[in-house]
C-alpha cells in the first residue's frame, strides 16, 4: 500500500505546515492525496470530466468525477465505483453542506422526508467544516455503500445504495441544478 503511505505522509506535512506555504500548494497537494486515494480504491480510475459551480456570481467548488476501466455504466447506482471529488472554493460547516444535500435531495424527490432527514443527520455527524481549498470526496462502491474522504483521508461512510443514489443523483442526475456541469462530469464517464 504505498499510495496509502504517501497520502499519509503528506497529510502530516501538511498538518505540520511544513510541506506547503501557500492555500494554493495546499489545494495542489491535497488534490494529489485525492487521487492517489481514489486510485487505490478504485484501480485503474481515469478522470471522465470536471466542471465548477457558481451561484449568484460566487465560485462554490470544482468538482471531478473519476470513474473506473469500464466507465460509469447506465445508471447512478450500478456494479461500477466512481469517485465524485469537490474542491471548495469558499469556507463552509459541515452541517450546512448536509442541509444543502438534504435540500438537493428533495427538489429532485429522492426518498421520503423522513429518510433525507435521517441521512442529513448522518452527514451532519461525518461531514467536518471545509476551509478554501479543502477536497470532499465521495466514492461509491458496488458493495453497497459511500465512502467519504476530506483531503484524501477517510473521514467515513454511509450504508446503503438508496443513500448513494439520492446523494450521487445531485449531480449526476438529469434533473440536476447544474446541467452545464453534469454534462461535463459526465463527459468521458461511459465504457470506452
Amino acid at each position: 500500500m504505498p499510495l496509502r503511505k504517501l497520502a499519509l505522509a503528506t497529510l502530516v506535512f501538511l498538518s505540520l505546515g511544513l510541506a506547503v506555504p501557500t492555500l494554493a500548494a495546499a489545494s495542489l497537494a491535497h488534490k494529489a492525496v485525492v487521487e492517489a486515494m481514489v486510485r487505490e480504491t478504485i484501480p485503474e480510475a481515469r478522470l471522465s470530466g470536471a466542471g465548477s459551480l457558481k451561484m449568484l456570481g460566487f465560485h462554490i467548488y470544482d468538482a471531478r468525477l473519476f470513474v473506473g476501466p469500464g466507465g460509469l455504466g447506465e445508471a447512478i447506482v450500478a456494479d461500477r465505483p466512481y469517485a465524485l471529488d469537490l474542491r471548495y472554493a469558499r469556507d463552509f460547516k459541515g452541517s450546512a453542506i448536509a442541509k444543502r444535500t438534504r435540500k438537493e435531495m428533495e427538489r429532485l424527490s429522492l426518498s421520503d422526508d423522513t429518510q433525507r432527514r435521517r441521512w442529513q443527520a448522518t452527514l451532519e455527524g461525518l461531514l467536518p467544516d471545509v476551509r478554501k481549498g479543502d477536497h470532499l470526496t465521495g466514492i461509491y462502491r458496488p458493495e453497497g455503500y459511500t465512502l467519504f474522504l476530506k483531503n484524501g483521508a477517510p473521514i467515513g461512510r454511509v450504508e446503503g445504495a438508496e443513500f448513494a443514489y439520492a446523494f450521487f443523483a445531485i449531480w449526476l442526475h438529469p434533473d440536476s441544478r447544474a446541467p452545464e456541469m453534469r454534462a461535463a462530469l459526465l463527459g468521458e464517464a461511459r465504457s470506452p
